[in-house]
Order: structure tokens, then C-alpha cells, then sequence
């Protein structure tokens, strides 16, 4: 279980944005009554839109980012894995009145293993001005495991002008042979500093 996860995102002008994220990790394992928890890997990224604006029909974008640990002990614990990841992902957006349609296709590159596709897509519907409604399909496949394919929901209810709560919810509709399927739960409340 990841929680709390710390997520501050931050604008550079109208085609940059700069992104920090790190979870608190908690696992427990089966053969082990003791819940083992530490800080996550860190992940710092920079979303350059190259095409297009936000709200504009058609936006282009990379996303270049780096996970990274921050706690050896977190390592020795096996909460994460030893070593930095670099992800290459590329977006492109098409928006038409109030649907947003989003694509992305993407490498991960792992430094003690094997790297892995990533693919997705995803869309999102204004239903008012209060509240956008999303869903979303997520692959990734590496060379050693079997791909997964992951489906969500969820929705972006407006609490105040700056305040926003986050819901999703979804399970593995594809993860290959003899593997267990995950259900995933997030809920978060975004706040912006600025209402422009």
C-alpha cells in the first residue's frame, strides 16, 4: 500500500510542467505478522507540450521522469527495488467540446532488470462545471513477465475553487497466466495555489 503519496505538480509557463512525487510504502507479508514501512522512491519529471495548448483541440507532449530512492533502509526492507528508473512515455491529447481523449506510449527503463512498454488511453468527460468523469485503460509488458492490462474509472468532483478530490477505482482485466489480478482504490484531494 502506498499512503499518504505526496504529489506537487508545478506550472512553468503555459507548455512546462514540473512534477515531485514520493509515497509513504507499507507491506505486510504473508509468512510475517510484521508490517514493514518506509519512505518510497521518489519520482521527478518534466512534462514538455511541444504541440498545442491545454483546451486546444489537438496537444503533444513528453514526459520524461526519474524514479530514484531516498531511504536505503526502504531497500533493505524490500519495499522497493535497488537503483534508478528512467520512463520516456509520449502523450498526445485530442479534445472535442467536452470530451478529452488522451494517448500515451512509453518506455521504462529499469537499471537492475528488465524495461517495460507502457501504452494507454484514457478520456475524460466534463459532466459539469463541477465535476469531470474519466476512464482508463493501462498496459505495461516487459520481456520476463506477462503483460498486464489494467481498466479504471473514476471522477474529479470541484470542492471549493482551489480544492479537488480525486476518486478511481480498478482491477487488472488482463495479467497472463498464473498471475493474480489487483484491485486498485485511489482517493486524493488536490489543491491548487492558484486559481488562474
Amino acid at each position: 500500500m502506498e499512503t499518504p503519496r505526496l504529489d506537487v505538480n508545478y506550472g512553468v509557463g503555459q507548455r512546462i510542467q514540473l512534477k515531485l512525487e514520493m509515497p509513504w510504502v507499507q507491506l505486510r507479508r504473508d509468512n510475517d505478522r510484521r508490517r514493514a514501512q518506509g519512505p518510497g522512491d521518489a519520482t521527478a519529471g518534466v512534462k514538455w507540450r511541444f504541440l498545442g495548448e491545454e483546451g486546444r483541440t489537438i496537444a503533444w507532449s513528453v514526459y520524461p521522469q526519474v524514479e530514484f530512492n531516498t531511504a536505503r533502509s526502504s531497500v533493505n526492507e524490500e519495499l522497493v527495488d535497488a537503483g534508478p528508473d528512467v520512463q520516456l512515455p509520449t502523450q498526445i491529447t485530442l479534445q472535442v467540446a467536452r470530451v478529452e481523449i488522451n494517448g500515451e506510449v512509453g518506455r521504462n527503463f529499469i537499471k537492475h532488470g528488465y524495461g517495460d512498454w507502457i501504452g494507454g488511453l484514457s478520456t475524460e468527460v466534463r459532466a459539469s462545471s463541477r465535476l469531470e468523469l474519466l476512464a482508463e485503460l493501462h498496459a505495461e509488458a516487459t520481456r520476463r513477465l506477462p503483460s498486464e492490462l489494467i481498466a479504471n474509472v473514476g471522477a474529479r468532483p470541484k470542492l471549493t475553487s482551489t480544492s479537488t478530490l480525486l476518486l478511481a477505482a480498478g482491477r487488472t482485466v488482463h495479467s497472463g497466466r498464473g498471475t493474480r489480478g489487483r484491485v486498485l482504490v485511489y482517493a486524493g484531494l488536490q489543491l491548487a495555489l492558484s486559481t488562474r
